[in-house]
């Protein structure tokens, strides 16, 4: 491409950019109805199974930011486990050796009805070094079971004062350790005096994949036993280990429940269980509250008397590096202790409120008997504040000092919730919670609603039919609750599992990862009308700044001196968390601070409110500033300037080239917000603004290749030719056609270009690069294609409670893949309004309302048989507006009652608006 043509697309791109400037200040509920008139409510049939394979597929999250739980819903056990996204444990992730977010607690309650089944297992084992019973505990988390010595080993299982039962399947969950120690041949014995033993399976040459890798196996018999041998032979002469042994059924849940189901309710924000045990008829309902800040949980009985149990709090992964201890004080259970890293301090505090019955304070919880009703109000916490001396102060043990104890603050919160009842907390939440959930309603081909059918039937009918417009809703409006229920003023921001985890280490930390990840968990906050749940995201980085402005010098005092400051701008790097602010690598380059500073902008177009221009323009500025100092001339590549080291998250090369699509796209873009900032706020003397405009026609961010393709890196000709993976996860070199803006409408040969890159990337991948591929080929506007990839992202990178796997659970495939729907129903990004632009025919019929356009504007819409038939804008700043439709001569506009003076332009449909007025365009 030569340089004249350079500069004439990239002045095309420049102005359909541009086109994002509207306007907005508040969001209102949609004018027209809200999701009420829907119920979407999960629902299940049996309690999610206390492991960890349970919690991750089938426990249901509540949240309200500050904290999250997860409900596994268990008639005899409940488990209620919660997490703190602050609290992170010492070092020891398998892999990386990186501090990780960790489980924070568990609340149990122990049912003390009598319901038959077995009542207790038990393990021996030779040569143990840990507790045989902890194979049993259905958490992998809890210890590296390790078999001494070499050679072969035994482990038995017998089940005490029990029926003997069957085991039809059963599986073994590798350790945290080598893969040598796994094991590697076994048998399976079975018996019922533990002498005379049947062999019931036989295996050898097992590999086990993953650290934590759970096989599951099926065993040739189905008679029941009470005594089980499991002989193992080590895997390489090595010690062998095991994380957990999984098939046998403990204390849990009895065939004499009935009309059992459990369910989430999205438009509440409520979790329930209920079921029948005789002729009484129990209830449990659960949710977490943002206004008052605590868990709340109602149990009742069909009959007085009736509720019994006994509750109890756990700490996990207590260690040398995480102490802590359960107290407990008439009616209120006290969980503390403290993470030695940074000297965090957790605590934890569960009231039990009992109406009716006897309450009785044990050494290791509470017990009720013959309650009317009981209600749990509990309140976790941590000392940390999200303050620039946290990822500033290098001194890990310094990063929170002076921070109090939250024992104080906790027991504050806790003493107001208990003055209020059940119905009032539940009122305020429900209020709280609906002023946001219910700005969309969206329903997508009424006709084939299922919404009593169990979630994870649908789930598995779907994986053979991949076509169900209610549970495609259904996902839509899950991935809205999600953000709400992570996303809050006042809190973190969600992490890479939104703000749930069980694990002792979570994957891949659980912190904030740049290159994509923690972008893609705010691309609903706009388009699906939950501008609120953006800013911790801005707190995150308003924290940081200070750090982050540092690492910038020292990055462009290595990378290119000449350009060195003692005002550098600032950079984002991938591998952020609470507590450190990440740098560049093979998994973000230069262009990752201008990936951040785009959701930003997205903020401000979506809005158009100057206040928060303002807010944003200091990161604008500061990543520009950046930018242009670490881009530059290099030899063999004319007057161009390109940035180097430069990489394409995360499809290493062996040496980095210089300008990769992803960073000078980003750099480009970057810019050119920066340049439409200063502009709007009036700014015309900094020097910068000339700087980066000189520099915009010299760095050529796309380029096309031999084989049609956007190409990934500049020395590429064909596709493919660098990179470890052609059908990489990561889709870098696109990120100018979404999130980003550069590739749209008015830069045909991009977009065509961007075309062949995805047919060539291939559709099938971890669960958010299904997602991230969703909202490409949107923005391509091929309806079938994006949602052929809808299909996959549901019945291949979805659980059964509706969670994204990478694998394992990760929850940014949940955010892209609810803005992707957005995505196929709306755009705005080239300039204007366009409805349908990637509507399936398998969505022939359907509405919506409260969707967002840049600009300031809430749309409704319905369509019938493929085809518009209802618009109406609510224009909240009274903004010009300009609407794509067919037949654009054909529609008339009004608003309240008064016919509206409208232009066609190019196709476009244009229109002046007053703030607050709707806007109702007919067909006619």
């Amino acid at each position: 491409m030569n340089t004249q043509k350079i500069k004439t697309t990239l002045t095309v791109a420049a102005l359909a950019l541009a086109g994002q400037l509207f306007a907005a200040e508040t969001f209102d509920v949609a004018p027209d109805g809200n999701a009420a008139e829907s119920t979407w409510v999960m629902r299940y049939n049996k309690p999610a199974e206390n492991t960890m394979h349970g919690w991750e597929k089938y426990s249901l999250p509540l949240g309200n930011g500050h904290f999250g739980v997860n409900v596994f819903g268990g008639v005899t056990e409940e488990r209620l486990q919660f997490t703190d996204k602050s609290l992170w444990a010492d070092r020891g992730y398998d892999a990386w050796n990186r501090r990780c977010l960790t489980s924070f607690a568990d609340i149990m309650l122990v049912s003390n009805l009598d319901m038959g089944g077995p009542k207790a297992i038990t393990a021996s084992a030779s040569h143990t070094k840990q507790v045989p019973k902890n194979l049993l505990d259905n958490n992998p988390g809890t210890k590296w079971f390790t078999e001494e010595g070499r050679g072969s080993h035994w482990i038995r299982i017998v089940l005490h004062d029990a029926q003997a039962q069957a085991l039809p399947e059963y599986s073994f969950t590798s350790a945290n350790d080598s893969p040598d120690r796994d094991p590697l041949n076994w048998k399976v014995k079975a018996s019922n005096d533990g002498k005379n033993w049947t062999v019931i399976d036989a295996r050898s040459g097992i590999d086990f994949p993953r650290r934590h890798q759970k096989l599951s196996f099926k065993t040739s018999s189905k008679d029941n036993y009470k005594h089980f041998l499991f002989e193992l032979e080590n895997n390489k002469g090595a010690t062998c280990q095991l994380a957990d042994i999984g098939g046998f059924v403990g204390i849990g849940d009895s065939e004499a429940v009935e009309d059992y189901e459990r369910t989430l309710d999205l438009n509440e924000a409520v979790a329930g269980v209920s079921y029948r045990v005789g002729k009484i008829k129990y209830q449990r309902e659960m949710f977490a509250s943002y206004p008052d800040r605590v868990f709340v949980l109602r149990e009742t009985a069909s009959e007085k008397g009736s509720v019994n149990f006994t509750v109890k709090a756990k700490l996990p992964f207590l260690n040398s590096s995480r102490t802590g201890k359960v107290e407990v004080s008439e009616n209120r259970i006290l969980f503390k202790g403290e993470m030695k890293t940074f000297g965090l301090l957790y605590e934890g505090q569960c009231e039990v409120v009992a109406t009716g019955g006897h309450v009785r304070a044990l050494p290791d919880g509470i017990e009720i008997k013959n309650a009317d009703e009981v209600s749990l109000i509990v309140s976790i916490g941590t000392n940390y504040k999200m303050e620039s001396s946290v990822f500033s102060n290098e001194n890990y043990g310094l990063k929170l000092k002076g921070f109090p104890h939250p024992h104080e603050e906790l027991t504050k919160v806790l003493d107001a919730a208990c003055k209020k009842t059940w119905a009032q907390l539940r009122d305020v939440h429900r209020t709280d919670y609906r002023e946001l959930f219910s700005r969309v309603a969206l329903k997508l081909d009424e006709s084939l609603a299922q919404e009593k059918v169990p979630t994870d039937v649908l789930m598995e009918q779907y994986k053979k039919t991949p076509q169900n417009p209610y549970l495609e809703a259904l996902y839509f409006h899950y991935g809205r609750y999600l953000l709400i229920a992570s996303s809050r003023l006042g809190c973190l921001p969600a992490n890479l599992q939104g703000t749930w985890n069980a694990n002792q280490f979570a994957p891949w930390t659980g912190g904030y990862w740049a290159n994509i990840n923690l972008q893609m968990n705010y691309w609903p906050a706009f388009n699906t009308n939950l501008r609120e749940t953006y800013g911790p995201f801005m707190d995150f980085f308003e924290a940081g700044l200070e750090a982050r402005s540092r690492m910038a010098v020292e990055l462009v005092k290595k990378h290119n001196p000449k350009a060195l400051a003692d005002d550098c701008g600032m950079m984002a790097g991938t591998g952020n968390s609470p507590y450190h602010c990440g740098g560049i690598g093979n998994t973000s380059g230069f262009g990752t601070g201008p990936f951040v500073i785009q959701n930003m902008w997205e903020y401000y177009a979506f809005t158009q409110d100057k206040d928060i221009l303002k807010r944003i323009w200091p990161f604008l500025r500061a990543s520009s500033l950046f930018t242009s100092k670490v881009v530059q001339n290099i030899p063999g590549y004319g007057e161009l300037l390109l940035c180097t080291p430069s990489y394409s998250p995360e499809n290493h090369l062996k040496s980095p080239q210089p300008g990769s699509t992803y960073d000078q796209s980003l750099i480009y873009e970057g810019h050119l917000l920066t340049i439409k900032a200063a502009a709007l706020l009036g700014i015309s003397d900094d020097p910068l603004i000339d700087e980066i405009k000189r520099q915009l026609p010299l760095l050529d961010p796309i380029q096309i290749g031999a084989s049609g393709q956007i190409k990934e890196f500049r020395k590429e000709t064909v596709y493919g030719e660098f990179g470890h993976e052609k059908n990489h996860r990561h889709i870098s070199q696109l990120v100018g056609l979404f999130p980003g803006g550069l590739i749209n409408n008015t830069t045909p040969e991009w977009l065509a270009a961007a075309r062949v890159s995805l047919n060539m990337r291939g559709d099938k991948s971890t669960g958010w690069a299904m997602a991230h591929r969703l909202n490409t080929w949107a923005r391509i506007q091929d309806g079938e294609r994006t949602y052929k990839l809808l299909n996959t992202l549901l019945s291949r990178g979805t659980m059964p409670n509706l969670w994204d796997t990478h694998p394992p659970f990760q929850i940014d495939g949940n955010f892209g893949g609810t803005a992707g729907i957005a995505e196929m129903l709306i755009q705005s990004h080239s300039g204007y309004i366009q409805l349908l632009p990637a509507c399936p025919k398998a969505w022939s019929s359907g509405h919506f309302s409260g969707l967002c356009a840049r600009g300031g504007f809430e749309v409704t819409a319905r369509w019938t048989d493929e085809e518009v038939s209802e618009v109406k804008i609510h224009s909240l700043a009274g903004k010009p507006c300009r609407v794509k439709l067919p037949e654009p001569a054909m529609w008339q506009i009004s608003t309240s009652g008064q016919s509206v003076k409208k232009a066609v332009h190019e196709g476009v449909i244009e229109f002046k608006t007053m703030e607050g007025a709707i806007y109702v365009l007919s067909k006619r």
